[in-house]
């Protein structure tokens, strides 16, 4: 697990990443292309654009999927998994 205050990654379209909120006051912000996102027992998704965010509501994992080549810009998280091979990543 890799703890972090501010981090910025490219995500390739088809690609995954997980992670988990460490504090009160995560964001993940979507700086460019689409990605959707999950979270460990929430039972709604998002789907972010261009400068949409999303702020977890608790502690469990969440996935972020890129839709389309994308950036994400994500604080106050701890990495649990490095971006994997397209669709091979899923909870």
């Amino acid at each position: 697990m890799i703890c972090i205050d501010h981090y910025v990654t490219p995500l390739p379209n088809g690609m995954t990443m997980a992670l988990r909120s460490t504090a009160r006051g995560a964001v993940m912000l979507c700086r460019s292309g689409t990605c959707w996102v999950t979270e460990e027992g929430v039972y709604q998704d998002h789907i972010l654009g261009r400068g949409d965010a999303y702020r977890p509501q608790g502690n469990g994992t969440v996935v972020v999927y890129a839709l389309a080549n994308a950036e994400m810009e994500v604080d106050r998280c701890a990495i649990h998994l490095t971006p994997g091979s397209p669709r091979s990543r899923w909870i």
